[in-house]
């Protein structure tokens, strides 16, 4: 029925999936049912698989999809539950188990990114890959000048620019 015990949570209660050893199954096949169906005590560690992007600015504001098992039973066991550097990351979006989605606060340099699950907090993982904060340096423009009508295509170089995807470039006071 479910082959992690928060997505075997999650099921309907007419399907009575319960955690039988170590898979989730009906009630009536399990010879002997757990006493508590509290996901705290029997769900698994999480684990983060992946996340991307793998770096953002150093202001915050980088959207984070993070996926991974055992992520959780609902958005109440990750809301103001995930950090990555010790500042709080804004859950967006979240699927059972598998999914977070979200906006990470202010940080510096390398950070793990960091979920405490449940309402004890006693589930918990640290991503063993790094988010790295930046700063975006533009070092250059070209070209240099150009009609005052505008409507110049111009190229910026630099380090750390494709860091942000909702950058705005201001010449003057203009986009």
């Amino acid at each position: 029925m479910g082959s992690e015990y928060s997505i075997c949570l999650s099921f309907d209660p007419k399907w009575s999936c319960t955690w039988c050893g170590n898979v989730g199954s009906h009630i009536s096949h399990c010879t002997s049912p757990p006493s508590t169906n509290s996901a705290d005590v029997l769900c698994g560690q999480p684990r983060i698989e992946s996340f991307e992007p793998v770096s953002g600015p150093l202001e915050g504001g980088a959207r984070i999809e993070i996926r991974g098992r055992e992520l959780g039973l609902s958005l109440g066991d990750v809301k103001d539950r995930v950090f990555v550097g010790g500042s709080k990351c804004d859950v967006l979006e979240y699927e059972v188990s598998s999914k977070i989605v979200c906006v990470a606060g202010p940080g510096s340099g390398p950070s793990a990114i960091q979920l405490r699950l449940g309402q004890s907090g006693r589930r918990f993982v640290d991503s063993s890959a790094l988010f790295h904060f930046v700063d975006p340096q533009p070092k250059s423009v070209y070209p240099t000048f150009g009609p005052v009508s505008g409507g110049t295509r111009i190229t910026i170089y630099g380090s750390n620019l494709s860091v942000d995807s909702n950058t705005t470039v201001l010449i003057g006071d203009y986009p």
